[in-house]
């Protein structure tokens, strides 16, 4: 017999998390079931180990403002990127206003700041600059080509380079660094207390839709294989990244055209000493330009919890890396705390031809 339910949330990281708090607000009567196949919430793509936590908010990403062929940057998109951020924002600090967040401790001020050289791309920042410093959300931006101003915003970076190298940057104090994983478990722990149901260690083995229009998911239990529980539910959320992929293709909802991504994984390589020299001299999170215009790796990124993340492309064995038309790949973080690679959501896309993978979107 299965068990009634209004809302299924799958997977427990700060998707499901948002989604369930939001659906609180706005219906409080509804009960809510949160899926999560690990035996805590935020331990995937939510860690903060696992993702950049600049929250995107266009401060230092160059490629959210590209230079036009009539020469000329088009700020729109990153405008409306840094509107959605500041949205999130007002969101946290009025949940965290009305006690239903601990504390305020999974944001903290970090600068942001955007490096390029040559003189290419000296010019494009420039122009980059002129263009955001008559916008609102980036009037406070900074920019300087002066090698010594730059130095001090970036010491690390900038030592031993060569002199005669063209370089440029813009820097923003205004910049977040944002741990989604302490922001889950904090709305998790808000959502238990209002009575969210939340199944750990359950992994969901099938999903079907009814000709009502509710969803059936069925679920086992990974200690226990006798552990079944079926679950019905007339609103189903699948934020369980890379996991999510067979219960798409389970679904039965119509394909997508026209988007398309390969999934990416960035190496951690965590500092044993997080308050060392070095560290205390990195205190901003920095992005720039890739090298070639062939490379298709994401741009180098810095962050401030006292590691690198260098970009590289997982092999995948049966993908191409040219995929066909009107079809998708998702993009996931794949990597543990401490480097340790997370087996199961990388194998997910391994195991289907690209003809397989179905459509939707997966943050």
């Amino acid at each position: 017999m299965a068990e009634a339910t209004d809302v299924v949330l799958v997977g427990g990281g700060i998707m499901s998390a948002t989604l369930g708090v939001l659906l609180k607000e706005l219906e409080p009567s509804w009960e809510i079931t949160l899926i999560e196949r690990l035996e805590d919430v935020a331990l995937e793509s939510s860690n903060a180990w696992n993702n950049a936590g600049t929250g995107h908010s266009a401060l230092c990403e160059l490629n959210y403002a590209p230079l036009g062929a009539n020469g000329i940057i088009d700020p729109a998109r990153a405008l409306n990127i840094a509107e959605q951020f500041h949205v999130s924002r007002q969101f946290w600090a009025t949940l965290v206003a009305e006690g239903k967040l601990e504390d305020n401790s999974f944001v903290n001020a970090v600068p942001h700041m955007s490096l390029v050289m040559n003189e290419d791309h000296c010019r494009y920042l420039q122009k980059r600059y002129d263009v955001f410093k008559t916008q609102k959300l980036f009037e406070n931006m900074e920019f300087s080509t002066d090698r010594n101003k730059i130095s001090d915003w970036a010491p690390l970076i900038m030592r031993g380079r060569d002199e005669n190298q063209p370089v440029a940057a813009n820097y923003s104090a205004e910049g977040t660094d944002v741990d989604f994983g302490r922001l889950t478990r904090q709305m998790v722990k808000y959502l238990q207390g209002k009575g969210v149901k939340t199944e750990f260690n359950r992994h969901v083995e099938d999903v079907k839709r009814e000709s009502d229009g509710a969803w059936v998911l069925k679920t086992a239990d990974t200690r226990n294989p006798d552990g079944q529980l079926t679950l019905r539910t007339r609103f189903l959320f699948l934020g369980a990244g890379g996991g999510a992929l067979t219960l798409l293709q389970k679904s039965g909802i119509p394909r997508r055209q026209g988007l398309r991504r390969l999934p990416s994984v960035r190496p951690v390589l965590p500092q044993q000493q997080p308050r060392n020299r070095r560290t205390t001299q990195r205190q901003s999170v920095r992005a720039g330009f890739r090298r070639r215009a062939a490379d298709v790796r994401p741009a180098p990124r810095h962050t401030q919890r006292g590691r690198q993340t260098p970009p590289y492309v997982r092999s995948l064995r049966r993908l191409p890396f040219q995929l066909p038309q009107a079809r998708l790949a998702y993009g996931f973080a794949a990597v543990h705390p401490y480097g340790q690679p997370l087996s199961y959501a990388a194998r997910r896309l391994g195991e289907y031809a690209a003809d397989q993978i179905p459509a939707g979107r997966i943050a």
